[in-house]
């Protein structure tokens, strides 16, 4: 599977908002405590991916279960390669459900280099599909999720 630009990119992105907007609506239990609805944050969302990318070999699922760590955060390993892909790096990037690990990965990935704005934008739409699934299904991480897609969404 290859995400050849924006357009793949978003197909991928939008299939990945229907479903979570289904999971939304049915899990009346965690109210929505966002000012914009989460059909308009996800309009918003893949309004603002890039026309165009260079697409990257990507693990597909990098979270905590598959990616192994010393105390001092050096990585050691990475299982799992089955569902890798091409498309662009915001896509491996945003499978950690905590916002400040995925910030600490940003910086990681971005070293020295200084992130272009189609890289921001493809980023901050990721992770607003992260932060919205973190606030629909990890109620221990809900709070940071929702103050991460506030900031984002202004």
């Amino acid at each position: 599977m290859i995400d050849h630009d924006g357009h793949d990119l978003a197909r991928r992105l939008e299939s990945a908002f229907v479903d979570l907007l289904e999971l939304i609506a049915d899990r009346r239990a965690a109210p929505w405590s966002v000012s914009a609805s989460p059909n308009e944050v996800a309009t918003e969302a893949l309004a603002m991916l890039p026309a165009e990318f260079n697409p990257v070999l990507l693990h597909s699922n990098p979270g905590p279960t598959h990616v192994f760590c010393t105390r001092d955060g050096s990585l050691t390993g990475l299982i799992d390669f089955g569902d890798s892909y091409l498309s662009h790096p915001a896509m491996d990037l945003h499978r950690w459900p905590d916002p400040a690990d995925r910030l600490a990965l940003r910086e990681g990935y971005l070293g020295d280099a200084t992130a272009t704005h189609d890289f921001d934008a493809a980023w901050t739409a990721a992770m607003i599909h992260t932060d919205m699934t973190v606030m629909a299904t990890r109620p221990e991480l809900a709070a940071a999720a929702q103050v991460d897609l506030t900031v984002r969404l202004t």
